[in-house]
């Protein structure tokens, strides 16, 4: 338990450095940027999102589903210059290439069942 309570303590320390979130909207400007409030993903699931990928920087992250989360991911990995891929998984492969094409994300691989990003 005490080593539990210690990685907690260790990643609400590191959630400290990434919480601004000032250069997040308020409204939606283009479709492609994430904004706070959205009803859907909010600053502290953006900011835990965002920790995870720039304190442990992997290679690649896969998501199910294709929406705000996304964005924040894409977000996190321009800012703070990660080298990770995004492929996301949308079991509605029609949902999946509008909200892609919509949010920026769309190459010629999404049309694959599985689609793979890159920033």
């Amino acid at each position: 338990m005490e080593r539990k309570s210690r990685h907690f303590r260790t990643f609400a320390d590191d959630m400290k450095q990434f919480a601004d979130f000032s250069d997040v909207a308020d409204r939606d400007l283009d479709g492609r940027t994430p904004l706070l409030p959205n009803g859907y993903f909010s600053y502290g699931d953006a900011l835990a999102l965002t920790t995870v990928l720039a304190t442990r920087r992997p290679a690649q992250y896969v998501e199910v589903g294709s929406g705000n989360s996304t964005k924040f991911a894409r977000r996190a990995i321009g800012k703070y210059k990660l080298d990770t891929k995004i492929e996301c998984i949308n079991p509605i492969r029609a949902q999946a290439s509008a909200t892609l094409r919509i949010s920026g994300f769309l190459t010629a691989s999404s049309m694959l069942t599985r689609p793979t990003f890159n920033r």
